[in-house]
């Protein structure tokens, strides 16, 4: 990862980058776009560990335990342990409901598709 300059910003001028980066996050509005941004703006690494992480608070709400997480996703139990004390927070349950919203949709669409893919019976005269 980058190294940051330990020198700190005045607290106001980070508080105007921060609203800037949050404001752009917000404006990206298909995943096409999300991913072309994200893609270019970090290093594969970053890349990876935010979506480890992510991945760690899903598979925690889903219920699966530490061992089983380490195994597929290739991560500490520390790793693990740190995703865990934040799962509670407002922030990450906000993303775990779009997730799970996103997932629901993604299961309707295919049984729509699947249900109007099936050749209607016959009727008969």
């Amino acid at each position: 990862m980058p190294k940051m300059s330990s020198q700190k910003l005045q607290s106001v001028f980070e508080e105007e980058l921060h609203r800037s980066f949050f404001q752009v996050i917000a404006d990206l509005s298909t995943v096409k776009e999300s991913r072309v941004f994200l893609e270019d703006f970090l290093g594969r690494g970053e890349m990876d560990m935010l979506t480890k992480r992510l991945a760690i608070a899903a598979f925690l709400n889903d219920g699966k335990n530490y061992t089983e997480i380490g195994k597929i996703l290739h991560v500490s139990s520390a790793t693990i342990a740190t995703v865990a004390e934040k799962t509670n927070a407002k922030g990450m349950k906000l993303a775990l409901q779009k997730m799970k919203v996103d997932k629901w949709a993604s299961s309707m669409s295919k049984k729509f598709l699947r249900m109007f893919a099936k050749p209607s019976p016959k009727s008969k005269k």
